[in-house]
């Protein structure tokens, strides 16, 4: 991890900058996005899944980057951490809506029970659309809920590389969950 004072002195903002938005140096920007400052602000508003929020922030900071909303590194600073403190307030707001719900919406009925077995199916069709390291990555993490050093230790890889193959395949299932519901066209 990044101290806070390096997080602020790194001293090549424009240079990094310019070279994500070319899709360049994306290992190092998610160093810097995975560092103390951010880990902290996101454990500040909530201390729940804060790998994930930080992976969610990365993947937005890239984008706002790549579509040329950020292109001053002051601008960035400010942009990420505002986005950051939106991200993990989000999560928060989301468990308060679980929690409200009554409990006549908790009970399983025949119609929540087809739906949870379609998501099911649409998931594990989604996670066999990914590369075997990918989809391992996925399963074992989110439902399998191994740790992030069981997984590295398993697969041989890095706490870094995880943190970026599980951002990526998160992605890129995403992508794949949005195509698989998408409505399909009839024609009479």
């Amino acid at each position: 991890m990044t101290s806070f004072n390096s997080f602020w002195k790194y001293s090549d903002w424009p240079g990094l900058l310019e070279r994500v938005k070319k899709g360049e140096s994306l290992d190092e920007f998610y160093f810097l996005i995975t560092s103390d400052v951010f880990r902290g602000i996101c454990g500040k508003y909530s201390l729940e899944h804060v790998d994930d929020q930080l992976h969610d922030l990365f993947l937005i900071l890239v984008s706002a980057i790549q579509r040329d909303l950020i292109n001053d590194p002051m601008t960035f600073v400010g942009y990420s951490l505002v986005t950051a403190k939106r991200v993990a307030i989000q999560q928060i707001r989301a468990r308060k809506y679980s929690e409200l719900k009554s409990p006549m919406d908790q009970g399983p009925n025949a119609f929540e029970q087809l739906a949870t077995k379609e998501r099911w199916e649409i998931t594990n069709r989604a996670l066999n659309t990914l590369d075997h390291l990918e989809e391992s990555v996925l399963r074992r993490f989110y439902l399998e809920s191994h740790t992030r050093e069981t997984i590295c230790s398993d697969l041989g890889i890095t706490t870094h590389a995880f943190g970026l193959k599980k951002s990526r395949a998160k992605a890129k299932f995403v992508m794949r969950v949005q195509e698989m519901l998408k409505p399909k066209k009839r024609y009479l």
